[in-house]
């Protein structure tokens, strides 16, 4: 059966021009016979009957050279066959028609002179046929090269953008499509250290063995020396005579040789090249486009993928730091889950605190930490859902031992990524038993103070107000009697002292042993400052007191029912303490901001109080808008080294009132306002103190 693609055929089609060209031959005896015939038998001249022929034979060369030019042209079998297939058809096609027409008149005429003029039509149809057919074949050519182009470029862009690949298995899918291209032995993508000379082959393909991955040769045995040294894309079909034969390390040199540069990053890194020992037909400006393209992609990949290797290590060396500093840390217990919650690693303080070592927890499944009841609950399972869902959980509760104790942990579950694909979790736990014990144990003296401040409220308060009435009462008896009334002063002054000290103390129990649903007021600050001025007016006479500055009414702050205490016991401290006989206190205000305390969820200011007994993540500082109140005195003044212990003292100092109760007091109540209280020199000329309250504004 007959094969069209068999080598026979192929051969035949190969060398299927020969019929033009004999055509041709065939073609040009008509114009010659014409021209024996007019000389032998009309006795015309030789010169007129060329003229007349003359064109005949022009076309019939023509018709014979443009078979051996088919033949020259570098076209596959099929597209000469094709030119040819019109060629001679449309002659045998025209011949046939004329031959029915010339067969009637011979039949009339008896001459020959009708098959002269049927060849001489025969003749021009040829040439017009080998047109047709030439164009017909350039055009099937140049779809079938479209076509061919198309197909290239969809196998380098598949190539290119399988996510599946490595960028070696790509250099290597991408060489083979060049290698087809070219239709070349050998392909390979090589890394060239020009200054040692050598060329250090990464990628290669080759119907040979005698080259492989990781041979290095003399930069000076390839053909690619010459693109390194011209820094261009270099190609050549045959050898060209001025170039050495260049044999790659092997035995036999190669003729046809097409190479581009590659650079990384704008530096030049390699070559991509493509040879073949036999000489190769030319090269079409397309075929060294996409040569290039493939240098330029690797080039860009090389880039990316060593900076994804430089980012890999530093991250490698960043999480081998990180795991050395995790595993030096005992007072939190870090370790690391999978995506299933088993766990992968386990440091110090995770032994420490849950009593498990290394050996024995990794690969067991975190809810072993949970109470019984926890893990019935599903509880270990919504955490992790919520770290994978929102990217961290927390929680505060119980947790289990190895040795089956109970402790109170603070958990934070972080979801880990790995380039965007979730990996596992990071947990953190802290031991807060102590604190929660602390919290307790804070919360019952919170509640003996508080039974306190009800006994000194209701008994010795009452009691007092009992006294200083029958002091009263006992004064109009002995008015006249100095010596008894002398004494009924001095108890109603040592009750009214004791009065005062049993409010001072009430308003410190109110201070400090406030409960966790305590709120903050807004508070007017100018009437309650004008207030406690004109009490302390009162009180001091022999003193002077000046206000300037004071903010606008209705100007509110931060504060509650104990902000007034917080003024009096400065403007107190302002006189009592001051050697002068006529003491100066000057009170004045301005604006100004401080950071305070906020939650993180509502905003809502904390007292200090109430932040120090959350976790630091329960916390947030906020900056906010205040009002600062400075009290300036003219008294003796603050040693710097002293100015800050006045305001730290403890309790166990506080052996009287006149030993800093009162400042105590006004740093307890700023503190539970978010505000702040500091002291400092005063800048006149007198010298003296300023004791500073900043409030936060009220909202």
């Amino acid at each position: 059966m007959f094969d069209p693609d068999s080598d026979g055929t192929s051969v035949l089609r190969r060398h299927s021009w020969i019929a033009v060209s004999l055509l041709g031959v065939l073609l040009l005896f008509v114009p010659l016979y014409d021209m024996w015939e007019d000389v032998t038998a009309l006795s015309w001249g030789i010169a007129s009957t060329v003229v007349e022929n003359s064109l005949l034979l022009l076309l019939a060369i023509g018709l014979v050279y443009g078979g051996v030019w088919i033949g020259r042209q570098d076209w596959e079998p099929r597209f000469v066959w094709a030119a040819v297939k019109w060629n001679v058809g449309i002659a045998v096609a025209i011949a046939g028609l004329y031959g029915v027409v010339v067969a009637l008149q011979l039949a009339v005429m008896g001459s020959l002179k009708p098959w002269i003029l049927v060849l001489d039509g025969v003749l021009f149809g040829s040439v017009a046929a080998l047109g047709v057919g030439v164009y017909n074949a350039r055009r099937s050519q140049a779809m079938s090269q479209l076509e061919e182009r198309d197909e290239r470029l969809r196998r380098m862009y598949d190539v290119i953008s399988d996510p599946g690949l490595t960028f070696d298995e790509k250099v290597d899918r991408l060489i083979g499509i060049g290698q087809d291209l070219f239709d070349a032995e050998y392909g390979a993508f090589a890394r060239i250290d020009a200054d040692a000379g050598e060329y250090h082959l990464e990628a290669v393909r080759t119907t040979s063995a005698d080259l492989s991955e990781g041979d290095v040769v003399p930069l000076a045995q390839t053909h690619c020396q010459r693109t390194v040294e011209e820094d261009r894309t270099i190609q050549f079909e045959t050898r060209p005579f001025d170039v050495d034969p260049k044999n790659y390390g092997t035995e036999t040199g190669f003729e046809m040789y097409v190479g581009t540069p590659v650079y990384e990053n704008d530096a030049f890194y390699g070559t991509l090249c493509f040879l073949d020992r036999e000489e190769a037909a030319s090269f079409d400006q397309w075929e060294l486009t996409v040569v290039e393209l493939m240098g330029n992609w690797m080039g860009y990949e090389l880039n990316r993928k060593h900076l994804l290797e430089e980012r890999q290590q530093a991250l490698r060396e960043q999480e081998a730091k990180f795991e050395q500093f995790v595993d030096g840390v005992d007072n939190h217990a870090v370790f690391a889950l999978d995506t299933e919650g088993l766990v992968t690693s386990w440091n110090q303080g995770a032994e420490r605190i849950k009593g498990y070592s290394r050996d024995e927890i990794v690969g067991e499944h975190f809810s072993v930490f949970y109470p019984r009841e926890k893990r019935e609950a599903g509880r270990p399972g919504e955490l992790l859902t919520e770290a994978a869902e929102t990217g961290q959980a927390t929680d505060e509760g119980w947790r289990v031992r190895s040795d089956g104790t109970r402790f109170w942990a603070h958990v934070t579950i972080a979801a880990r990524h790995d380039d965007g694909e979730h990996v596992g979790y990071l947990k953190i736990v802290r031991d807060l038993t102590d604190r929660r014990e602390y919290e307790r144990a804070l919360e019952r003296e919170r509640e003996r103070i508080e039974f306190l401040n009800r006994i000194i409220r209701h008994n010795i308060l009452n009691g007092l107000n009992l006294i200083d009435a029958r002091a009263e009462l006992l004064e109009p008896e002995f008015a006249g009697s100095p010596e008894p009334q002398a004494h009924l002063e001095t108890i109603r002054d040592r009750v009214a002292d004791m009065t005062e000290l049993i409010e001072t103390m009430r308003s410190l129990a109110d201070a400090i042993a406030v409960d966790s649903d305590y709120d903050l007021e807004s508070v007017e600050l100018r009437s309650a400052i004008e207030e406690k001025v004109e009490l302390s007016r009162a009180t001091y006479p022999e003193a002077e007191f000046t206000t300037r500055d004071l903010p606008d009414p209705g100007t509110t702050v931060v504060g509650d029912d104990l902000i007034g205490e917080v003024f009096e016991n400065v403007l107190s401290n302002a006189v009592t303490h001051n050697d002068s006989a006529s003491p100066t206190v000057e009170v004045r205000t301005s604006e100004t901001t401080v950071d305070v305390p906020t939650d993180p969820e509502s905003g809502e200011l904390l007292s200090g109080q109430r932040a120090e007994r959350r976790s630091a993540s329960a916390v947030e500082t906020e900056r906010r808008d205040a009002i600062a109140v400075h009290v300036a005195d003219d008294g003796p003044g603050i040693p710097d080294e002293e100015k800050d212990a006045v305001l730290r003292k403890g309790v166990s100092e506080l052996k009287e009132p006149g030993n800093g109760f009162g400042l105590y007091l006004v740093t307890e109540m700023m503190n539970a306002y978010g505000g702040t209280v500091t002291i400092r020199d005063h800048e006149a000329p007198d010298g003296g103190t300023v004791v500073e309250l900043v409030f936060p504004l009220a909202e």
